[in-house]
């Protein structure tokens, strides 16, 4: 879930980026029996005035694979293991 900010709700704990991408892992409200995922286009003309808008997501996991399979998504390389 995102907040009214536009930014992903807590728990985040696991991320990765490349030049195009920020990916996220997320348990919404620390719950650990669901996983969301987003992604966010670091480089959407939308970032400026309305952040909401570079933000797709939540995602199931086969949402954001097949996401992942389209768009050569980054990997996740910094995971929180005590929050996974």
């Amino acid at each position: 879930m995102a907040d009214q900010s536009g930014l992903v709700d807590y728990t985040i704990y696991a991320v990765g980026s490349d030049a195009r991408h920020i990916v996220v892992k997320q348990h919404p409200r620390g719950d650990k029996s669901i996983t969301n995922y987003y992604i966010v286009d670091v480089n959407s003309s939308e970032i400026p005035l309305h952040p909401e808008m570079a933000i797709t997501g939540p995602l199931t996991q086969a949402q954001f694979d097949e996401s992942a399979r389209k768009t050569s998504l980054p990997k996740f390389t910094s995971v929180l293991k005590t929050l996974q």
